[in-house]
């Protein structure tokens, strides 16, 4: 039977040689290692699924090395904006962090690369937002926050520095589309 990657794939070794050889260091120790070949058996091939009972498992496995990827970069950013002190904002953005992720998830298995991985927000642009709010306006004040009335709506000065982000990052990622559809970074 050939699966549907290829007649290859049936081919490939269920078992891996591996020969470790001895270092001084090791011989200095006193560790005497084998010089067979170990061999080490592959529990899942390329198209093998495991069983149901260890599915829950694995799934377990992965949401505990990811969680902190998910929840670190919500409460650097609610850091930078102001809102350290205020758990429900906290709370909410940590939720929307959340959600995304899910949404981002399911949309990348149905109909993206179908890897067996989480997308969760990305550390690329914390520097960019971090150095942006750094700057004198935008720095974090001892007293009670204001509202700001901006057109005759009133919001929270982390709104308001939520917002500047969000248009600040959506020039810079459309300026590196347009920078790359114009293929500058070629001649450089």
């Amino acid at each position: 039977m050939t699966s549907e990657n290829g007649p290859w794939v049936d081919h490939l070794p269920k078992e891996i040689n591996v020969t470790i050889p001895l270092t001084s260091e090791d011989e200095e120790n006193g560790n005497k290692i084998n010089h067979l070949p170990r061999t080490r058996k592959i529990l899942y091939g390329i198209d093998d699924t495991p069983g149901t009972c260890l599915l829950p498992l694995f799934a377990l496995q992965q949401l505990m090395t990811s969680i902190g990827a998910v929840i670190s970069i919500p409460l650097l950013t609610c850091t930078v904006i102001c809102a350290d002190d205020l758990p429900e904002v906290k709370a909410g953005v940590i939720s929307i962090s959340f959600f995304v992720c899910g949404i981002g998830t399911i949309l990348q298995n149905i109909f993206g690369v179908r890897l067996p991985i989480i997308q969760g927000a990305s550390p690329n642009f914390l520097a960019a937002i971090i150095s942006m709010m750094a700057a004198d306006r935008w720095k974090c004040s001892t007293e009670i926050p204001v509202s700001h009335t901006v057109n005759g709506t009133t919001d929270l000065p982390w709104v308001v520095r939520v917002r500047e982000i969000q248009g600040n990052l959506m020039l810079a990622s459309l300026t590196q589309i347009v920078l790359g559809q114009l293929v500058l970074w070629a001649c450089c």
